[in-house]
């Protein structure tokens, strides 16, 4: 089973490269949290089916997520 987190971000953009506001997913492991991210902003998932990649706040996560499964 996939195992994956979301995270909330702010509609605050510091270029057109960022993502806007709203969900998105990260790999499940304080690494890839962004720094200074606010308590209760994260959610916890255990789903068969990834998101798809616009879901992701960068796009290389689905693949370690996917990646991570496999080697399991």
């Amino acid at each position: 089973m996939y195992e994956f987190w979301s995270i909330y971000r702010s509609h605050e953009r510091h270029s057109m490269a960022e993502p806007k506001g709203g969900w998105y997913c990260i790999p499940p492991s304080e690494e890839f949290l962004p720094k200074n991210y606010p308590l209760n902003a994260i959610k916890k998932h255990e789903q068969e089916l990834l998101p798809p990649p616009s879901y992701w706040l960068k796009p290389e996560y689905e693949a370690i997520v996917y990646s991570n499964h496999l080697t399991k």
